[in-house]
């Protein structure tokens, strides 16, 4: 997505990835306009065949695949630090609602950013302890000890968050910072929605009666990738002046 214009009423939040720190811009009251960029979509066919049919390890496989080829690094077969910080936002998103679409939300990179949150890391800092912790919760780790790719649980039974393991931490070396900065780039890139999307999302969850004017408010917050410095305080100060 490209940022064409936007109303003078955005804030600027600094964050830090890492040693570097990193200027992203918080959606104020009143919404961006962004370009769509048509070159960014990418032909996700034989992803969502292998989704529908429950073939977990050659899906797998295909999203390493897609998101190689859109940072234009299959010969290389890894990302780098400036490729995950720059990865395309319509790829990562695509695919990430395709694994939640058909795995009943256990797996995908949304799930896996919830999970280093809720064992104490923070997106964008990549620290061992927590990696571990992580490998501990979604089953790449099993007494301590990092299990070889080749034996991961590739079945609708595997632990919430196990995949997709290609670009995470521990079991693959393709993504610099795995799940730490693959979630930090997912955030980002939600933030980067224009707020008409997020008030619709909103509105499809909510009945609007009097009595439960913000019946999904943390929901919608926390699928949007609520942080407590932007979402605890932005989201509900968002809808109130769209109401």
């Amino acid at each position: 997505m490209a940022l064409s214009q936007c109303s003078d009423r955005l804030s600027i939040k600094n964050w830090t990835f890492g040693a570097i720190g990193i200027v992203s811009i918080a959606l104020g009251v009143q919404s961006c306009q962004f370009e769509s960029d048509p070159t960014s979509k990418i032909d996700d066919t034989r992803l969502t065949q292998h989704l529908q049919s429950q073939n977990w390890r050659a899906a797998d496989a295909e999203t390493l695949q897609l998101i190689l080829k859109r940072s234009e690094r299959a010969a290389s077969g890894w990302l780098d630090r400036s490729d995950v910080e720059n990865l395309d936002c319509n790829t990562l998103l695509q695919i990430d609602r395709l694994w939640e679409q058909y795995s009943q939300g256990r797996f995908g990179f949304e799930q896996q950013r919830r999970i280093w949150v809720s064992v104490g890391g923070t997106v964008g800092e990549y620290t061992p302890d927590i990696a571990e912790k992580l490998g501990d919760r979604v089953g790449w780790r099993t007494q301590g000890k990092w299990r070889d790719y080749n034996d991961l649980d590739f079945s609708a039974q595997a632990p919430a968050g196990h995949l997709p393991a290609t670009t995470g931490n521990g079991v693959s070396g393709s993504v610099w910072g795995g799940v730490a900065a693959i979630g930090w780039r997912l955030q980002d890139c939600r933030r980067q929605i224009p707020i008409s999307v997020l008030r619709n999302e909103y509105y499809a969850d909510c009945t609007r009666k009097s009595d439960d004017r913000r019946c999904h408010l943390k929901k919608v917050a926390e699928r949007w990738g609520e942080t407590p410095d932007w979402g605890g305080e932005g989201l509900p100060k968002l809808f109130a002046a769209l109401d």
